[in-house]
């Protein structure tokens, strides 16, 4: 094999060198290049996992019902009650159209399986009376919605169950109620018959407790306020001539059957007289022109005399006394 010399040799040399620093670059750009993509995968690699720990967790207070709610959302809320009518309307429709709300049985208690009646007693057909309730899984619900069948102002309700106990009133259209009563279903053996409208001062008042058992009217302690008042035989405690100080909360208890629930009684005072009967309509309207009259007379003879002077004067009718010499 024959070995270059002199010029060839260099011009080898120099060519071998050029091939080296070649190869050498090409190497490095290789390294350069995969370093480069090893670092641009890592970087993309740590940009997605830092989106990953950068995504939004919603905090438990801001989901709703399984549906996140953005800060800007506010939770919708539940349809409130039906707001309260312009105070003008509710007074003239108190006034005018006033219902009075009764309950048949008369009684504030009753054992579950018990039918139970409510009537408005309306002076005006037209206003649209209707029930509604108040209970502890329903809130303003009408007669026939869930509870009851309607009857003109009436609602019956043929099985009652302790979920019926609450807070029952007439509504009209206008918005205008009546009297609420509160009534109370028990699934006990014991309730305490009272009454569930507001009673007179002075009448007399009987409380019956009583068994869903016969016989029903067994031996019954009464108690007033969490205090004992008494024990009958019978099962019946008259109130005679009831005051505001009888008011308050009444339950009784019966041996080896257990104790009803409590109700309140609430007295009211009568504002009229009690000496006399109350004038009848026609006589107040008899008193209401004669005072009108009383009032109106005077300033309309005193008008006639004027007018008669003025017109005497315009006429020279009018006469004037003679003098004395």
């Amino acid at each position: 094999m024959l070995t270059p010399s002199g010029p060839h040799q260099k011009l080898r040399s120099s060519i071998l060198d050029k091939l080296k620093v070649l190869k050498g670059g090409l190497t490095n750009s290789k390294d350069s290049e995969g370093h480069a993509s090893f670092q641009d995968a890592r970087s993309e690699g740590i940009r997605h996992s830092d989106q990953r720990h950068d995504t939004k967790i919603p905090h438990p207070s801001t989901i709703l019902h399984g549906v996140e709610v953005t800060p800007d959302q506010q939770p919708v809320e539940p349809p409130q009650s039906k707001p309260d009518p312009p105070a003008v309307t509710t007074l003239l429709s108190c006034t005018t159209n006033q219902a009075r709300l009764t309950v048949s049985p008369s009684s504030s208690q009753f054992f579950e399986g018990d039918s139970v009646t409510l009537s408005c007693e309306e002076d005006d057909s037209s206003a649209g009376w209707t029930l509604r309730r108040n209970t502890s899984k329903q809130q303003r619900t009408q007669c026939g919605v869930r509870w009851g069948v309607p009857a003109d102002s009436s609602c019956s309700i043929s099985y009652v169950f302790p979920l019926d106990s609450g807070v029952y009133w007439c509504e009209s259209r206008e918005g205008a109620i009546s009297n609420m009563v509160n009534l109370t279903v028990s699934g006990g053996s014991v309730i305490l018959q009272s009454p569930v409208l507001p009673v007179m001062e002075g009448d007399d008042v009987t409380l019956l407790c009583q068994t869903k058992t016969t016989p029903s009217n067994l031996p019954a302690a009464f108690i007033k306020d969490g205090v004992f008042i008494g024990k009958e035989t019978t099962g019946h405690m008259t109130i005679h001539h009831i005051s505001r100080s009888d008011e308050g909360l009444y339950k009784c208890d019966i041996s080896g059957h257990g104790e009803s629930p409590s109700s309140w009684i609430t007295v009211t005072v009568s504002d009229e007289p009690t000496s006399g009967a109350p004038p009848s309509a026609s006589t107040q309207l008899i008193l209401t022109l004669v005072r009108y009259l009383v009032v109106f007379c005077p300033y309309f003879i005193s008008t006639l005399l004027m007018m008669s002077l003025y017109q005497c004067k315009a006429t020279g009718k009018v006469t004037t006394p003679p003098t004395e010499s």
